[in-house]
């Protein structure tokens, strides 16, 4: 996320709309604007898209104007989707048609700014809400080195006492309350404590396991609706939520837990919270989901960098980089992650299965993330050999296995045969 403030206009707004650019550029604020900030050449759609993606705030300009402009609505969907905080700052009074008023139902929105300077109190406003974004938007990008993920490297380091007494803490707070879980949770845990919760969590009575599971989805319900929980905290509480309940609730194919979890997926606008909810879904033996999911991966959609860059992370080809802040530029070594993948393709269980859209997909987005250049013939005949298909699996998802499958095997075949026609005409100089 880069420091700028992105300003959404009308057309017939535009010179007012560079005197506000140049009076918050004055006060300190870098903004992004079209149509000068779009380089020659450059398609608006696809540079607004990431100019959005990568700000720090969004200022939406109000006035009558806006209700009849179709990029407007674009953009304040796509600042919501990515989560930006959305400032309405009214320069005329507008009635918002429906659709601009759900689009804004949640956002903060100024009184009338009558004029550009520093004595008008709305605009004053404008300048405080800003101030207070950027402040805090800048403590969340700090490196998880800093504070939360050295806690995580200190976890590593502890002794098996002081890992079993954050286990047991967990699993009291959990037992606690909705409002003691989240607490619990603000910070990140790693397989070092989660090994000793597993082995605490025999110990736990299946009354106090179903109490534990209703805490934790009353506490997921209670996240998306706290103002105080924004930002990473947000991602990591609800990520371990997700897979508290998924990994230790143990949910069924076609049971209650599913059914909530399913709901909290379709529900969900977060890539990150999405694969974790579908990850947690196929541990349970849901197919659907999961499938879902890996067909955005094999798209190229958001969810591709997101699935990949945490892939990395979790099975330590990348290290003490914030899972929520890091993304892969497809240059990092992933051995251990596509080692990973392709010795779950080599089984046939039920839960393995579960998971064949989701490996297959993760296997295509890396190789493509790195043209198709690193593999080699152990990978191809893995994957060739790979059983797609189970009695349980729905045919939608059958169906979209045997595809990625087919081009995954064509694509590395075609890159294996150029490398050998290469090699052959070395040997023939």
């Amino acid at each position: 996320m880069e420091r700028y403030v992105f300003i959404s206009y009308s057309t017939q707004n535009t010179e007012i709309a560079f005197r506000i650019k140049e009076y918050l550029e004055h006060k300190g604020y870098p903004v992004w604007i079209a149509p000068t900030d779009i380089p020659v050449g450059e398609r608006y759609c696809n540079v607004i898209e990431k100019s959005i993606r990568n700000c720090r705030c969004f200022v939406l300009l109000i006035t009558p104007s806006i209700l009849r402009s179709q990029w407007i609505d674009k953009e304040i969907e796509r600042a919501i989707h990515y989560r930006k905080p959305v400032l309405g700052v009214v320069l005329e009074p507008a009635e918002l048609n429906d659709e601009l008023r759900f689009l804004l139902s949640n956002t903060q929105i100024s009184d009338c700014v009558r004029s550009i300077d520093d004595g008008d109190p709305a605009l004053q406003s404008v300048l405080r809400s800003l101030a207070f974004l950027f402040e805090e938007g800048e403590r969340q990008a700090k490196p998880l080195a800093v504070d939360e993920f050295s806690a995580v490297r200190s976890e590593r380091n502890m002794g098996k006492a002081q890992l079993i007494a954050t286990a047991k803490g967990l699993i009291e707070g959990f037992l606690a309350s909705p409002q003691r879980a989240v607490e619990v949770l603000s910070r990140l845990h790693f397989k070092e404590v989660n090994t000793y919760l597993r082995l605490l969590w025999e110990e736990v009575s299946a009354e106090e396991k179903r109490t534990i599971e209703r805490n934790l989805i009353a506490a997921y319900r209670r996240v998306r609706l706290d103002p105080d929980v924004t930002g990473r905290r947000e991602y990591a509480v609800k990520g371990q939520l997700i897979y508290y309940l998924t990994r230790f609730c143990a949910p069924t194919a076609e049971g209650e837990l599913t059914d909530t979890l399913k709901a909290f997926y379709e529900g969900e606008d977060n890539v990150w919270q999405r694969q974790s909810l579908a990850y947690g879904l196929a541990s349970a033996g849901e197919f659907e989901v999961p499938c879902d999911y890996a067909q955005k991966v094999f798209a190229g959609r958001d969810e591709d960098v997101v699935n990949r860059s945490w892939t990395l992370i979790f099975f330590g080809d990348v290290r003490d980089c914030d899972p929520y802040l890091y993304l892969d530029d497809g240059t990092a070594g992933w051995n251990k992650a596509r080692e990973a993948r392709l010795s779950r393709l080599k089984r046939n269980d039920p839960k393995a299965m579960a998971y064949r859209a989701l490996d297959l997909a993760v296997l295509f987005a890396f190789y493509r993330s790195r043209n198709w250049s690193d593999f080699d013939a152990v990978d191809y005949e893995v994957i060739r050999k790979a059983e797609v298909s189970s009695p349980e699996m729905p045919k939608s998802v059958k169906k979209f296995n045997k595809s990625i499958q087919k081009e995954l095997t064509d694509r590395l075949k075609a890159v294996r045969d150029t490398a050998q026609d290469a090699d052959d005409r070395l040997g023939c100089t």
